[in-house]
């Protein structure tokens, strides 16, 4: 209620409500009254906009992420992992966050940092291993399916080792450290 209102209504109990009731008894005898296919053309009908608004943002989404989600690096096309910045505000966080409830600033350009460097440089390296391992592939087959019967457990073990790394995509190592 505005200032004005809560002068003059001091008690809800003295104030007339049959208007409302009528109404909304009206409204709901009128839902209840629909057929199915009737109820049905109404949900649809509310969630249509919702659903346009959810494409168009997609829409937005996907032309944000071809301007500015991928750079050229060496002229490689390069997907950029993470080019947004969250709005400043309360920082919510979850579970037991220790930051949670702290504000957090706006991002000014001066507080980001490209990086450019060694880290690119050894990812370029390890896909050109990979690139290079690719024609391996057949004689690395070949062996592993031929060490399945050796006579040395060891070499059966690396063979099943290699055919799990090869048939389920399997990643050696962690995302600082891998080895050929």
């Amino acid at each position: 209620m505005t200032p004005e209102e809560r002068e003059k209504i001091t008690d809800l109990r003295k104030c007339n409500f049959k208007d409302f009731d009528v109404y909304y008894k009206l409204k709901s005898e009128e839902r209840k009254a629909m057929t199915k296919e009737e109820k049905l053309v109404k949900l649809i009908s509310l969630f249509i906009p919702f659903f346009a608004l959810r494409h168009r943002i997609k829409e937005e989404e996907e032309a944000l992420t071809e301007k500015y989600g991928f750079c050229i690096i060496d002229g490689h096309r390069q997907k950029i992992g993470n080019f947004k910045i969250e709005p400043p505000g309360l920082f919510r966080g979850r579970g037991e966050h220790p930051k949670m409830g702290m504000l957090k600033r706006r991002v000014e350009a001066e507080d980001i940092v490209i990086n450019i460097g060694k880290y690119v440089e050894k990812d370029f390296q390890k896909y050109e291993n990979v690139r290079k391992l690719k024609e391996h592939v057949d004689l690395i087959r070949r062996e592993y399916t031929q060490d399945f019967r050796d006579k040395s457990m060891r070499k059966r073990q690396r063979a099943v080792a290699l055919y799990f790394i090869y048939k389920v995509s399997l990643r050696l190592g962690s995302e600082f450290y891998v080895e050929f």
